[in-house]
């Protein structure tokens, strides 16, 4: 019997490290088999992981379909996409981060390229918007900056915020996750894709790319938003899987230092579905074993040597 995790925004209390990012197996009911029966999403900070079959006492039920038809997600209105984007940098300090580093003609095209809008929230803050391959929004992730370009902190907010979960009818918005930047590839189905786990190392790619007049046009930069990077054939078979854009595509995979034997895990998967994938280990470059590429490139003062100036095979 397969069971899926609970979809949606709702997380419950992870049974190991105690945070509310607990994502639960579900019946078909949508009834939560155990409160212990689930996976954590702060997979390399907790990576606890309790899967049906381990449970003593698995609970009987009524067999289902071999495949399980997952409901389409729900879509974020157009309309205040596009109001996001009428940004003023002066209120985006990663927009003006960018724009010192590469020009503001070069970051205002990426950023607009990536729909990267700005919110009011933590005081004007980035909206990466997340619009799959339909060219629909599910979601956008806000997330607080400072101008140094690093993660501040926020008093009395989570670190991370979704536009869907401050809806007025969030807890009925039915929220499936889509790469950063996977919109783009609907028009360029011949270009690589460079694979990362942050939004905002996939905009520095991006506007090392555009300044070489590869962007697009040769490679894709998207992000994952996380180190999860499972990708099975039975999943992308679902047009709305998080993983589908990648179908075909030359795959490059950039993991962080941390996460690169865990993705090297999941390499093989991508290969069944992606026309060619190769890994990039990037620990050589690292001083320490959390460093993630934006690290690595702020020290050398220069793009990781990715080999993005042949064609990937």
């Amino acid at each position: 019997m397969n069971y899926p995790f609970r979809l949606g925004r709702m997380a419950i209390r992870c049974p190991r490290c105690g945070h509310r990012e607990f994502k639960p197996f579900v019946d078909a009911a949508g009834r939560i088999l155990d409160p212990t029966c689930g996976r954590c999403n702060r997979e390399l900070k907790c990576g606890y992981f309790l899967p049906p079959s381990r449970l003593p006492h698995r609970p009987r039920q009524a067999a289902a379909p071999a495949a399980t038809i997952l409901p389409p997600p729900h879509y974020i209105d157009p309309a205040m996409v596009q109001q996001s984007m009428q940004r003023t940098d002066a209120t985006d300090p990663l927009a003006r981060w960018f724009g010192r580093h590469f020009g503001a003609d070069t970051a205002r095209w990426v950023f607009d390229a990536y729909r990267v809008g700005v919110s009011r929230l933590y005081g004007g803050s980035p909206v990466f918007w997340l619009t799959d391959g339909w060219q629909r929004t599910r979601s956008g992730k806000i997330m607080a900056y400072g101008p140094d370009a690093r993660r501040r902190r926020t008093e009395g907010r989570p670190a991370v915020t979704y536009v869907h979960s401050l809806l007025p009818d969030a807890t009925g918005y039915n929220y499936r996750s889509c790469l950063f930047g996977a919109h783009l590839r609907s028009a360029n189905r011949h270009a690589s894709v460079l694979l990362v786990e942050s939004e905002k190392t996939a905009l520095y790619l991006a506007c090392c790319l555009h300044r070489r007049g590869m962007l697009l046009r040769r490679y894709i930069p998207m992000a994952t938003g996380g180190c999860a990077c499972t990708c099975t054939t039975e999943a992308l078979r679902d047009p709305h899987h998080r993983f589908h854009e990648l179908a075909g595509a030359p795959l490059v995979m950039l993991p962080d230092a941390d996460a690169t034997d865990k993705w090297a895990e999941r390499r093989e998967g991508f290969a069944r579905v992606c026309a060619s994938v190769r890994l990039i280990d990037l620990r050589t470059l690292a001083r320490t074993p959390t460093d993630d590429i934006m690290d690595i490139i702020l020290r050398r003062h220069t793009p990781p040597p990715l080999s993005i100036t042949e064609k990937t095979s």
